[in-house]
């Protein structure tokens, strides 16, 4: 999940000169407090004893690490498969799995057994799908353990595992279970619900207990909170609740390790604290205390030695970027792609104006997120409206009416469940006050045609179904467009054709473009031929052919004609995720570009 961001500027005043002398007394007392909490934070950050562990660019970021107990082997991921290092020389040997599935995106996590000679391989495919797999130190090659499910803890003797179950794919990991090692003798230890899910599940050194995050879907977003319970029995107990909570891992020691969120300018900054369990009644003995504190990149996928001395886990930052490319219809290609923009956060486009002049794209380059003009041949950004709440890349995209008067969005919340009701907004390309059109259970983003045509549509979920409406941004609601039958065990995106006559719908595990017309509600099937994965789907701007994004396991930029057949336009390096939106006429197309640099990191004498 990409993280949110945010920043905040300092507000400085003029002090009137009567007053000099006691803010001077006050300031310099201040300064004096200051260097000493200073000195303490860097001798605390020196103590911590931290070591970059491997070099990976952001072609190839680790999606998971984790230290064998004895601190002898490192695991870890990345799109190319499974590694294990010896640390004293560095050797690094591949483990490869029973089977190797189609080029997909691919993320690892994983757990050793308490005795160091065998391991957990947790695979999350791009397509929602998840394996568990089982490997040893000496063997070369993972067995599968269990479809569809994510082993989070191991009990302290390596006897029994705790996984969480999703009751279908794409779905949320709603079941905890019990199982052995080998994946038999099931034993089912809570339900939180379709809406709702459990993660970052561990076991207590002392076999007692369990701690885990728990996700409460509310209002069309996660709620967050920190439990424990014990395995005999007995209801969960909360210990936090925040929705900044990231991850959760239990030290042999007994200590309880968490990670915060913070909003920032780069997306979002993450930070260990630490605390101790009251034994009996399963809550804190303490009050938590901060462990570290970064700035400038998340952590995640903790592990630690059995000795609890040293402690490794992945730092990542996440940026993005807009660039924009020339476009020849006739021969399907693109000129180089150039940086539009250029800063440290995450800024993506989402359209054009009408006079294709100017990209409109949203960016954290403010205290919160918002919508900015700037023209792709340079000059200076205009903001349109700032100040929104909003989780991040692929939760804000807006879409600017056939007219250019108005630019229309939905702020997506973070973990939004489909059929959650939401606003649709709308803000004067002049800039301006926000003003909600309707609420109602929207689905993916609103769509616009171009000029001459003046619809702009929105879908709603009714149950199995998609229901395509027309939408004003100033009468509101109009006149249903048509309905498509879904299977909510895929994800799907759907695109209004510039003409406004068409809608597009990709289902994303599969090759099919459905293409219903608005007028004779009639559907075509587009296969794409040769390709899988597709994340995105944008019309060209002359409605002969689409622009999607596929997973190989990399972001691939492709253009696709109405015979399905694809041709790559641009593979951006190192990149999970990008889309082409074309300028109306057709000659340009804006781009994100999404980098992730993962490391793996350790902290000694811990």
């Amino acid at each position: 999940m990409p993280g949110r961001s945010d920043s905040s500027g300092a507000v400085h005043s003029s002090v009137s000169w009567f007053r000099r002398w006691s803010l001077v007394a006050a300031a310099l007392l201040l300064l004096a407090v200051g260097r000493a909490l200073w000195s303490r934070r860097q001798a605390s950050q020196t103590e911590l004893g931290e070591s970059q562990l491997t070099r990976h660019s952001s072609d190839n970021p680790l999606s998971g690490v984790a230290i064998s107990p004895d601190g002898k082997y490192l695991l870890f991921g990345d799109i190319t498969g499974v590694h294990i290092t010896l640390l004293r020389t560095g050797e690094v040997r591949d483990i490869e799995r029973q089977s190797e599935p189609e080029e997909r995106q691919i993320n690892w996590s994983f757990q050793w057994f308490p005795d160091g000679s065998q391991f957990l391989v947790n695979e999350f495919g791009g397509d929602g799908h998840s394996v568990i797999w089982q490997g040893s130190v000496l063997a070369g090659k993972l067995k599968k353990v269990r479809d569809n499910a994510i082993a989070w803890t191991l009990s302290p003797d390596g006897s029994s595992i705790v996984l969480t179950k999703a009751t279908r794919i794409n779905g949320p990991m709603s079941e905890l279970w019990l199982m052995d090692t080998k994946g038999n003798d099931l034993r089912k230890l809570d339900d939180a619900g379709e809406a709702n899910a459990f993660g970052f599940v561990q076991w207590s050194p002392d076999s007692d207990r369990i701690a885990y995050l728990r996700y409460a879907g509310k209002s069309g977003q996660f709620q967050i909170s920190m439990e424990t319970r014990e395995l005999k029995g007995g209801p969960p107990v909360t210990l936090l609740s925040d929705n900044a909570l990231r991850s959760l891992y239990w030290l042999q020691d007994g200590r309880l390790l968490y990670v915060l969120g913070e909003s920032d300018r780069t997306g979002e900054t993450c930070n260990y604290w630490v605390a101790r369990l009251n034994k009996t009644e399963g809550t804190f003995s303490a009050a938590p205390k901060q462990l570290t504190h970064n700035t400038g990149f998340c952590v995640d996928t903790t592990s630690a030695t059995s000795d609890s001395k040293k402690l490794v886990f992945l730092k990542r930052s996440f940026e993005v970027s807009v660039y924009v490319a020339g476009f020849e219809p006739g021969t399907k290609r693109i000129s180089p792609p150039r940086p539009l923009t250029s800063t440290e956060g995450q800024e993506w486009p989402v359209a054009w104006t009408p006079d294709s002049r100017e990209v409109v794209f949203a960016s954290n380059r403010g205290p919160k997120m918002g919508f900015f003009r700037y023209p792709f041949t340079g000059g200076e950004v205009t903001p349109i409206v700032t100040g929104i709440e909003s989780a991040g890349l692929g939760n804000l995209i807006g879409r600017v009416t056939p007219d250019g008067a108005w630019l229309l969005y939905e702020p997506f919340p973070a973990g939004y469940v489909p059929g959650t009701s939401m606003d649709l907004k709308k803000v004067a390309m002049a800039g301006g006050t926000p003003q909600v059109i309707l609420r109602d259970a929207l689905f993916d983003t609103p769509s616009c045609a171009l000029a001459p045509s003046r619809l702009c549509a929105i879908a709603t979920v009714a149950k199995d179904q998609l229901v395509f409406w027309s939408v004003d941004p100033v009468a509101g609601r109009g006149p249903e467009l048509g309905r498509f039958r879904v299977d909510w065990k895929s994800d799907y995106g759907w695109a209004l054709s510039p003409d406004g006559t068409r809608i597009a719908i990709q289902r994303r595990d599969a090759p099919e473009i459905y293409v219903l017309s608005i007028e004779t509600h009639t559907m075509e099937t587009i296969t794409v031929k040769g390709w899988t994965n597709g994340i995105s789907l944008d019309w060209t701007a002359d409605g002969s052919g689409f622009f999607i994004c596929t997973l190989q396991p990399r972001a691939v930029l492709l253009h696709v004609d109405l015979e399905g057949n694809a041709t790559p336009l641009w593979e951006p390096k190192g990149s999970n995720t990008t889309w082409a939106l074309p300028s109306p006429d057709g000659q340009h197309i804006a781009m994100p570009s999404a980098a992730v640099n993962s490391n793996a990191w350790m902290i000694k004498l811990f």
